[in-house]
């Protein structure tokens, strides 16, 4: 096959533009804005799970608590209801045992009751404060995620218009490449992935392997417009300009 030099070093120039093609296609895929996002929005769930479980500690404290309001309101009126039991009790000393008694195990429930509320009280201060902070964690990560949205879209934005632009250039170099010689390119780039390099110093721009010098006194004895192919990736190699 035979082509002018300098279409066939069009051909390079389209490798170039199909590697970067092939890169910024890898970027989309693996956008570091969007692991970003998505590692803020993994954190967030997680944020907010610890929140609900909060929240529930939170309930669960104060029914506790109210339980223990009407256990004790319950011990005020026993505790009245023994001393008004005392005013009218009659003067034998079982009636006086059984009612010191009562009296004795009303206030030992009070004080217990009384701890207890203590106790649930350094709880729910606790809870509360929990909850205060994951509500803050998520505000914090909702911030976040709100400005990683923004720095992913203009991340895609500029990604589009770099493959956009690429890729018109890309149609612009085909149209001058003659349709044999073009197949033959994309035939090879499909199957090895670089469809053309340049020979530099013995080196095969496509596969980067330095040929042997047979190779490359044969490849200089072929008249310019030969299209030559490496003896190693058999892309097609391109001569490069100062050979004429």
């Amino acid at each position: 096959m035979k082509a002018p030099i300098e279409t066939q070093r069009l051909l390079v120039e389209i490798a170039e533009l199909d590697a970067r093609i092939a890169g910024l296609r890898h970027r989309d895929r693996h956008l570091p804005e969007q692991e970003t996002l998505d590692e803020l929005r993994a954190e967030r769930t997680a944020a907010a799970g610890g929140a609900a479980r909060a929240r529930i500690r939170l309930e669960d404290v104060d029914r506790a608590r109210s339980r223990l309001v009407g256990d004790r309101q319950s011990l005020d009126k026993r505790a009245a209801r023994a001393d008004a039991t005392e005013l009218g009790a009659g003067s034998s000393a079982g009636d006086r045992r059984e009612l010191a008694n009562e009296k004795g195990a009303v206030r030992r429930l009070i004080e217990e009751t009384d701890q207890a509320l203590a106790d649930l009280t350094d709880e729910r201060d606790a809870a509360a404060a929990d909850v205060a902070h994951h509500g803050a964690l998520l505000d914090e990560l909702d911030s976040r995620i709100a400005t990683a949205e923004i720095t992913r879209l203009h991340a895609l934005d500029d990604l589009g218009a770099s493959l956009g632009s690429t890729q018109h250039r890309r149609a612009e170099l085909v149209e001058k490449i003659p349709a044999e010689l073009f197949a033959d390119y994309e035939s090879i780039a499909a199957e090895r992935g670089a469809g053309a390099g340049l020979l530099a110093g013995g080196r095969c721009g496509a596969c980067h392997m330095e040929l042997a010098r047979s190779s490359v006194a044969e490849i200089a004895s072929f008249p310019l417009d030969e299209v030559v192919h490496c003896p190693e990736c058999r892309a097609i190699l391109v001569r490069p300009a100062g050979t004429e």
